[in-house]
């Protein structure tokens, strides 16, 4: 049940958060939320360009701590594992393609 609660609140909180982001200006959506077992962050972007997507994960002072690059990838979902000193922190998550960006604030 705690599951299916959880998988419920995911899909609201991204349906919410990709209508939001949802900029023509801006082809590419995402939602990011902490994960289930409170150890990192779940990603969803939708890149309308179908090109390489450049994720960054920036802390509370804003200095870059993880970049992956997702190569032409129309919709993506990645988990990204946080060490535990990293926890009981707030982040920036910024996915930007060449047409644009889109960011969200997690706290662990």
């Amino acid at each position: 049940m705690k599951k299916v609660l959880f998988t419920l609140a995911a899909s609201v909180l991204f349906t919410t958060i990709v209508s939001a982001n949802n900029n023509p200006k801006s082809p590419v959506s995402m939602a990011a939320y902490k994960t289930a077992d409170a150890e990192g962050v779940k990603l969803v972007v939708v890149n309308s360009t179908a090109e390489n997507v450049t994720v960054k994960i920036k802390d509370a002072n804003g200095r870059v701590i993880f970049t992956d690059v997702i190569r032409n990838e129309e919709k993506f979902t990645r988990k990204y594992v946080f060490a535990p000193e990293l926890h009981n922190s707030d982040y920036t998550i910024e996915v930007t393609n060449s047409q644009g960006a889109a960011s969200q604030s997690v706290t662990l």
